[in-house]
């Protein structure tokens, strides 16, 4: 999994992790946060058994019952 995050003019970082209990944090690239001005941006790289993720309505229930709480909006 790669988050990159970005807050208004401060400069964009990048959590990765491999599913084990090791990350690193880094600055971002400019090719990594470009068009991304201000949120966070989630990419994830799924194993093959694990597919069922993907699924738009899977990924959206997902979302919906782990982000009620959050202000501000999430795009797929």
């Amino acid at each position: 999994m790669t988050v990159i995050s970005k807050k208004n003019e401060f400069e964009a970082h990048v959590w990765i992790s491999q599913a084990g209990s090791e990350f690193q944090i880094r600055p971002a690239t400019p090719e990594e946060c470009q068009n991304l001005k201000r949120g966070t941006r989630i990419i994830m790289d799924m194993k093959d058994d694990q597919l069922e993720y993907l699924d738009e309505k899977k990924l959206k229930d997902i979302i919906r019952k782990h982000s009620e709480f959050i202000q501000f909006p999430i795009e797929l």
